[in-house]
């Protein structure tokens, strides 16, 4: 059997999940050949315990790699997936509205993470949800006003930082106004430039803070062809 020749530029730039608990005999490959990141799900973190071994263990084959893990609390929770999140939704603190309080959930998520040896957060949510019907972002979203949830992404992710956590604005440029899932088919956006810009864009002006962004697959043919996740 030929030994397996990976592309060590490729690997440079990619997040890679896998299954289970331990790591694979070909996680621990990649990670000797600059593997940059790998990223958890539920299925890798039953609890924190687990959780933190498994951090460690990519860790101790390849210091610097990122170990990412996608938890915002609230609905969507990987570490609390059995039992659920222990924090609220975004929703609802935006709907307190008080970003001293964001700060400190933000903090304590972040602790948590810290704890677990995991360097990334895939948070916080610069989606503005202005439809309803909105099956994909709902509460996870600050509300529906682009101040509101500018204010309160970036104290959120404040609170991450604190706490020693690397962060990732989502879903760019903004999956707020679709009742389409992405995850299982491609929204159209069909607003023009002016009201996409004012409405869905705006909180985007924090990401000079932030340390990373995730594109959405979504179309906004007021700002050019193709799924923005792929479009110049």
């Amino acid at each position: 059997m030929q030994p397996v020749s990976w592309d060590t530029d490729a690997l440079g730039v990619l997040m890679a999940p896998f299954t289970g608990t331990e790591l694979p005999d070909w996680v621990g490959e990649v990670l000797d050949e600059g593997l940059a990141s790998v990223i958890l799900f539920g299925h890798n973190t039953p609890d924190p315990q687990t959780t933190g071994r498994l951090a460690w263990a990519v860790h101790s084959r390849a210091e610097d790699c990122v170990v990412a893990i996608d938890e915002e609390g609230g609905d969507v929770t990987r570490i609390q997936s059995a039992t659920g999140s222990s924090l609220p939704t975004a929703w609802a603190l935006g709907e307190v509205d008080d970003t001293e309080l964001t700060r400190k959930v933000g903090n304590v998520l972040g602790d948590l993470l810290a704890a677990c040896d995991l360097d990334l957060d895939l948070a916080p949510v610069l989606d503005v949800s202005t439809d309803p019907a909105n099956p994909v972002i709902g509460t996870r979203a600050f509300g529906d006003d682009p101040d509101r949830v500018a204010a309160h992404a970036r104290a959120f992710a404040a609170g991450l930082v604190e706490a020693g956590l690397a962060t990732c604005a989502k879903h760019f440029p903004g999956h707020g106004a679709t009742a389409t899932d992405s995850h299982t088919a491609l929204p159209l956006i069909d607003l023009d430039a002016q009201q996409f810009e004012r409405e869905h864009l705006a909180p985007w002006r924090i990401v000079p803070w932030l340390d990373s962004v995730m594109t959405a697959h979504v179309l906004v043919p007021a700002h050019g062809e193709g799924p923005a996740s792929i479009s110049p």
